[in-house]
């Protein structure tokens, strides 16, 4: 019995429809169940991208653009339009298969096509490139395709990147821009966490691909399950607001907010139906944040299942990758330091000095005391509290990190070498330094994970003014 798989663009296309016509398209979809496949009615598309994409026809109207299998029986239901823009869809995009993560992805080839060509002219001319320190070798590794790699060694600018979103690959989006906020490609793949497999990936095999896809595909048994689908579709139970949080996500708060609770009590959700809700407002820009992209990623979906993907007075964008496009505008882009530079300075620091700190102690005292409490100075270190370091320092020894910490500043300055940290830290004086504030509301999710730093730089993002920042995160 053929499968039907709806991939995420379907699925925001059938919100989209007018009851009558979705029921529809599951009473064309009903054939599945007993017809062959020409009993199906899938034509070819004239000039489609890929030979296996398929239209089928709903009424007069609209038209679905269908993946057909090559030997199995998974149909991957890609989009429903009208007829026109159906065609014209098959004719620029491409399906393909990510050979880092195994899912398939769908990109905009006609719109890189014609974008390439003025970005290879003004590469020529350009002084630096955006990622001209990244290796082909990292890129593949992270899933990066030939056809991506050759657009992304003709970026500029990450506002090139930026307009590019809407034509590449999801996934290989994120990632360049992991690389272009100066994340090394150890970080990138550490933020892809389990999307990574482990074993090869067969990039022609579609109906695997389509099974492995879950974060954008959802398998359907039948016509039935395709209806319920739209009833309350599976993306909308996961930004389902239960009545009795509505009051949090609607009220006007004189300030900040707070909603606390632990895993699977819907803290994120009600972040998601807030930063909705501030955007209905009209009152200006809202920024939706927390600390990893993949998590922005599953924010951005939630919000794009409510306002349809088209509103543009909402941002889902990760603490750091706000720190650097700050850094990056005022100053250009930051040279980053690598963990491994980073713990040789430190080493040969304790060594000059002949101090009994490890490196790695003292690394985390300049994170976890000086940066996080903003201690820019011998006496305030000398006087602060150390709260949690575990060991006490007396007086001496404070003087004997301190100097360690300073040289340790003092020699990444001369190089002009920066850390996440240190970029951080400039962007955040950037920003409380500009009364013109990027936003007019900041939603902040699991906001138990940010560093003290992190929430400096968000605080100095928005103004303070009544619902300026919202906090979502776990009660401890």
């Amino acid at each position: 019995m053929p499968t039907l798989a709806m991939d995420k663009g379907f699925l925001s296309d059938l919100l989209k429809l007018e009851k009558p016509v979705a029921k529809r398209v599951t009473e064309v979809f009903d054939e599945f169940g007993t017809a062959t496949h020409t009993g199906l009615h899938l034509e070819k598309i004239n000039n489609a991208r890929n030979p296996r994409f398929r239209s089928i026809r709903i009424d007069q109207f609209w038209r679905g653009v269908v993946l057909a299998p090559q030997a199995g029986d998974v149909y991957t239901l890609l989009k429903v339009l009208p007829h026109n823009d159906a065609y014209a869809w098959a004719q620029r995009s491409n399906i393909s298969i990510n050979h880092a993560t195994g899912g398939i992805e769908i990109r905009d080839e006609a719109g890189l096509e014609d974008a390439l060509p003025d970005l290879a002219v003004a590469a020529q001319g350009a002084p630096t490139l955006l990622l001209e320190s990244v290796r082909d070798s990292d890129m593949h590794k992270l899933g990066i395709d030939d056809s991506t790699l050759e657009f992304a060694r003709a970026l500029t600018s990450t506002a090139q990147l930026d307009a590019a979103k809407a034509l590449l690959p999801e996934t290989q989006w994120d990632v360049l821009c992991g690389l272009a906020a100066g994340f090394s490609p150890d970080e990138v793949w550490a933020d892809l966490g389990a999307a990574i497999l482990d074993e090869p990936v067969d990039t022609s095999d579609f109906d695997a691909a389509v099974l492995r896809s879950r974060n954008r595909v959802l398998l359907v048994d039948g016509p039935e399950e395709l209806m319920k689908a739209y009833e309350y579709p599976f993306a909308t139970w996961r930004v389902y607001l239960h009545p009795t949080q509505r009051a949090i996500a609607e009220a006007t708060y004189s300030g900040p907010a707070r909603v606390t609770g632990g895993p699977g009590t819907g803290k994120t959700v009600v972040a998601l139906h807030r930063a909705q809700n501030l955007v209905n407002r009209g009152e200006g820009k809202v920024l939706v944040t927390t600390f990893t992209s993949t998590l922005s990623d599953s924010l951005q979906w939630g919000l794009d299942v409510l306002n349809g993907g088209t509103n543009t007075d909402v941002e889902v964008c990760h603490v750091d990758k706000l720190a650097h496009r700050v850094f990056r505008q005022k100053f250009g882009a930051p040279k980053m330091l690598s963990s491994v530079e980073e713990k040789a300075i430190w080493q040969k620091i304790v060594q000059q000095l002949g101090v009994s700190f490890s490196d790695a102690f003292l690394a985390e005292e300049w994170r976890q005391v000086v940066l996080a409490r903003r201690i820019s100075g011998a006496d305030d270190y000398r006087a602060t509290k150390r709260t949690g370091r575990g060991r006490p320092l007396g007086q001496n020894q404070r003087s004997q990190v301190w100097q360690a910490i300073a040289d340790f500043e003092d020699t990444i300055g001369k190089r002009n070498c920066w850390t996440h940290e240190t970029v951080r830290r400039e962007a955040t004086a950037v920003l409380e330094g500009d009364t013109n504030k990027p936003y007019r509301h900041i939603i902040i999710d699991e906001a138990q994970d940010l560093s003290p730093d992190q929430w400096r730089l968000l605080r100095a993002a928005v103004p303070k003014l009544s619902d300026d920042i919202f906090i979502a995160g776990d009660t401890h």
